[in-house]
């Protein structure tokens, strides 16, 4: 339960805590790199880094700090990621 200063009982702030995109991105990096679908065959079927990455922008539009879409270079990227080549 946190308190007015934003601060919850074991001292960690409300900014500091890890939220659920950090784990979700965690796991993404297990699966990317570790490749565990690759140890156990049954996973692949699954094809869940393809969930993980879609998952994650869902999450961060819905729960995330979007001051990070007033910056140009961001705008500017966005735009030519979603242009066709």
């Amino acid at each position: 339960m946190p308190s007015r200063n934003g601060v919850n009982k074991n001292g960690i702030s409300q900014e500091a805590r890890l939220g659920l995109v950090f784990w979700i991105m965690c796991l993404y990096f297990l699966f990317q790199y570790a490749r565990p679908h690759d140890m156990i065959p049954a996973l692949a079927a699954y094809r869940i880094p393809l969930i993980l990455t879609l998952l994650m922008p869902i999450l961060w539009f819905a729960k995330g700090d979007k001051r990070a879409l007033k910056d140009p270079l961001i705008i500017l990227y966005g735009f030519l990621f979603s242009s066709p080549a």
